[in-house]
Formats: structure tokens, C-alpha cells, sequence
């Protein structure tokens, strides 16, 4: 992977790259060095920058990116951004891949993105989609607040959680409040379409809750089935892209019921791959992409679709070797996590897994396929599918 900064204030090399002739340069440069991909990054994740101004971010990145497309016609591309509408615009020309880098400073922004994307292609505007991508977020991180209670998780993303922080009963009427502001915002919508976007709402909040019991009986159990951790991840992951991306055609208006269904399902599909992609990099992703710990859900003992995997395909004694050393609170970390890592490759569950990435994908193109919407507006969900799906970190 190649990186090139178009931010005056970036980590290193912040302001190089503004001269046209320097921008193709250096990416000539990283590609005969053997970089398979090109990431572009608009806006600073430096400690303490500025928020850059959407608009301005556009600036920056479009006219480049239309030179490096005009030389490199083939040239695979990434873009770090957390905007809806650069996400859009730089799909529409050709970006393969979008990489969420809010981060530590305002979290993911999948869900909320999914959604005014789905709202703006359904019936060309975002702005009435904005409350209920705000919903959808405040209620994302209502459940992350009570998650790492349940969890006892110190930090999120680098930060002290809420509960530690604050204490159990600031943490728990924090989230409290936050589902409650959810909801309060799908009042601003006409009674007809509150009272359906409400129905739904409700269903995955239900849904989302019995997924989290699911994960934490999971974490006393010596084995758990495939199809129940598969169930899991939809109620308690996949759901909230699927519902973003219902919620979105909702909006638009207009829509048959089996549009709306269908932008549900190709949410679902995935969230499910996005889930399942999340596993395999904490594994096989690269430290330096994902900036996480390798193999941090081994040392966490978390049962993830590799050991999973894994168990439902190795002999008796390796299974009885991984369960062993997911019941072991070794000090030796790097040991422990290579030899699950090895054990993982023996019972080819980093292939299987992989696969099922492919399936769900694979899933929600065909489904893609079937919506009655122009092509140009399909290529934008294709493309941010696959960036998704796609991603390194």
C-alpha cells in the first residue's frame, strides 16, 4: 500500500503533494515500488488537528484524483474519509475502497453513512435523512456505552469507556438518555412514516439486545455452533447497516414495499461480510493497517468465526489443543497467539472464513442486481460494498 497526504497538517510529509506533476510523481514512485493500492487521505487523524470542512476535503481530493485517474487508468485506489458525500463523489469516480477514519475522535460512521447514502440514491436528498442517521448513531453508541459495563472494558478506541471513567450510574443513565434522544428524533417525520421508521426501530433494538445475551452466553460455553454464532452477529452487528439502509429507502418515499426489503437485505448481507471481515483481520490483517493488536480476540479468549471454524474442522486432539489454549492465561502472548494462528491455518478455517466473506458478498451484489434503480446508482452501492468488505483496517 501506498500513502499519499494531501492535509498541510498530516503525520509526515503534510502539504508535499499540492503540485499536480509532485502528486503523479510520487504515486509513479510507490506503484513501481510494488504497491498494489493507492490510499489518499484528505484530512488529518494528527492528535489534536481540525476538523477539515467537508467542502474543503473535496477540494483537495477530487482535482487529484482526477489526474492520477487520467495517468494511472487502472490505478486501485483508497480514500480516508469519514463524509458521506466525498465517499459518494470519489466512488463516482472510480475509488475502490472508503476507510472510515473518525476513529478515536467521533467513531465509526457506517451506519449513519449507509443510510443518507440510501436516502440520496432512493429519492435524491439527504437532508431528510438526517435525523434518523442521528438516531441511528446515538442509539449505536447507547449500546456501546452498556456494552463495555457488561464487558468490563477499560477503554474504546484508545479512550477510558464512560462507566470507568464516570462510575456504573453516570454510564447507565448516559445510555439510558441516549436511546431515549433516539427516539425523541423520529418525531420531527409525519405521523405515517414516524410510526413505521419507530416499528422498525424497535424490532432491531430487540433484536440487538438478544444478540448481545447471545455473545455473553457464548463466553460460557466450550463450543458454540456456526449457525448460532452466524444468528449472533446478525442480530447484534448486521442488523444496523440492513436497518440504515431500509430506513434510508423509507425515507425517500415512494418505495415498494419489496424495494424496501431488498435495501434490507443488501444491508444485512453486508453487515454480515463486515462482521465476518472484522474477525479475519484481527488475525490476518496487518498491525500497521489495522492498528490494533494481532490476534487481540485469541488473547481475549473471544469465540470468533476462526475458532469456529477451526473447531467444527480439526482433529481430535488439535480441537482439544485450541480449546486448551483458549482456556490458558499464559503470560507468553506472542506464543499463544501463533500457535492458535497455526492451529487456525491447519483446519483451513482461514480459507472457510474468507469464503464466507465471498458468500455474503457475493449475496448482497445479487440483490443489488434485482433493485429498480439506474446503474450509475448501483455502482455507488457496489463500490462501497466492496470498500467495506475490502478494507485492511
Amino acid at each position: 500500500m501506498g500513502v499519499l497526504n494531501l492535509t498541510p497538517d498530516s503525520f509526515y510529509d503534510g502539504g508535499k503533494y499540492k503540485n499536480d506533476k509532485d502528486v503523479l510523481l510520487e504515486v509513479e514512485k510507490m506503484l513501481v515500488e510494488g504497491a498494489t493500492f493507492i490510499d489518499i487521505g484528505g484530512q488529518s487523524t494528527r492528535p489534536g488537528s481540525s476538523l477539515v470542512d467537508e467542502n474543503d476535503e473535496l477540494r483537495r481530493v477530487l482535482p487529484k484524483l482526477e489526474i492520477i485517474f487520467g495517468e494511472f487508468a487502472d490505478i486501485n485506489i483508497s480514500i480516508d474519509t469519514f463524509y458521506p458525500r466525498v465517499a459518494k463523489e470519489t466512488l463516482e469516480m472510480g475509488v475502490g475502497i472508503i476507510n472510515d477514519i473518525s476513529g478515536d475522535n467521533v467513531g465509526k460512521r457506517l451506519r449513519p453513512i449507509l443510510l443518507l447514502l440510501s436516502s440520496e440514491i432512493f429519492s435524491g436528498y439527504v437532508k431528510p435523512a438526517l435525523d434518523a442517521s442521528l438516531a441511528l448513531e446515538i442509539f449505536h453508541n447507547f449500546t456501546l456505552v452498556h456494552d463495555d459495563m457488561m464487558d468490563n472494558a477499560p477503554l474504546r478506541r484508545g479512550k477510558e469507556t464512560v462507566y470507568k471513567k464516570w462510575g456504573v450510574n453516570v454510564a447507565i443513565l448516559s445510555g439510558d438518555m441516549m436511546s431515549i434522544l433516539a427516539y425523541q428524533l423520529f418525531e420531527k417525520y409525519d405521523l405515517e412514516l414516524s410510526t413505521r421508521l419507530l416499528a422498525d426501530f424497535s424490532k432491531m433494538g430487540i433484536e440487538i439486545c438478544e444478540g448481545q445475551q447471545m455473545d455473553m452466553d457464548f463466553e460460557t460455553l466450550h463450543e458454540v455452533p456456526y449457525t448460532h454464532y452466524l444468528e449472533m452477529i446478525r442480530k447484534k452487528t448486521a442488523i444496523m447497516p440492513a436497518m440504515a439502509m431500509k430506513m434510508g429507502a423509507m425515507i425517500g418515499k415512494n418505495q415498494t414495499g419489496e424495494t424496501e426489503q431488498m435495501a434490507y437485505d443488501f444491508g444485512l448481507n453486508i453487515g454480515m461480510a463486515f462482521q465476518l471481515q472484522d474477525d479475519y483481520l484481527d488475525v490476518f490483517g496487518h498491525k500497521i493497517q489495522t492498528g490494533k493488536l494481532v490476534g487481540g480476540d485469541i488473547l481475549a479468549n473471544k469465540k470468533t468465526a476462526l475458532y469456529i471454524r477451526a473447531l467444527d474442522n480439526l482433529d481430535d486432539l488439535s480441537r482439544g489443543e485450541l480449546k486448551s489454549l483458549y482456556a490458558s492465561s499464559s503470560s507468553k502472548y506472542s506464543l499463544k497467539v501463533e500457535k492458535v494462528i497455526d492451529l487456525y491455518e491447519k483446519s483451513n478455517a482461514k480459507a472457510l472464513v474468507k469464503d464466507d466473506i465471498d458468500k455474503y458478498t457475493r449475496n448482497a451484489y445479487n440483490i443489488l442486481e434485482q433493485l429498480d434503480i439506474e446503474e450509475d446508482k448501483k455502482k455507488i452501492f457496489y463500490k462501497l460494498g466492496r470498500s467495506l468488505v475490502s478494507r485492511q483496517k
